[in-house]
C-alpha cells in the first residue's frame, strides 16, 4: 500500500453515508425546490436524482466520487453555492 491508496481509505473514510431521505433533507427546501424545478430541464440532474430515488438504494456515499461531482454540477449550475456544497458532503444539515 503506498502514500496515495492510504489518502484515498483516510478521504473515504471522513465522508458520512445517509439514507436517500437524509440525503435529500441536507438541503433546504429552497435548494431542493430549485433543484426539482431544473430537473424537468437538465438531464444530468434529474438522472442524478432518479439514482437518489431508486427504492433499490440503500444509502448515499457522500464520499463517492459520483456523488460530489453531482453536487459540483449543482454547484457550477447555479443551484448551491460552493459552501452549502462542503457542507452537504461534510452531511451536515442546515
Amino acid at each position: 500500500m503506498n502514500e496515495n491508496d492510504l489518502l484515498n481509505i483516510l478521504n473515504k473514510a471522513s465522508f458520512p453515508k445517509v439514507s436517500p431521505v437524509e440525503f435529500k433533507l441536507l438541503f433546504t427546501s429552497s435548494e431542493r425546490v430549485a433543484i426539482k424545478a431544473a430537473r424537468d430541464t437538465d438531464a444530468v440532474i434529474d438522472d442524478f436524482f432518479d439514482i437518489v430515488e431508486d427504492p433499490r438504494l440503500q444509502y448515499v456515499d457522500l464520499g463517492l466520487n459520483s456523488t460530489q461531482g453531482a453536487l459540483d454540477y449543482l454547484v457550477a449550475q447555479g443551484l448551491l453555492t460552493q459552501a452549502r456544497r462542503d457542507q452537504i458532503v461534510a452531511g451536515q444539515v442546515q
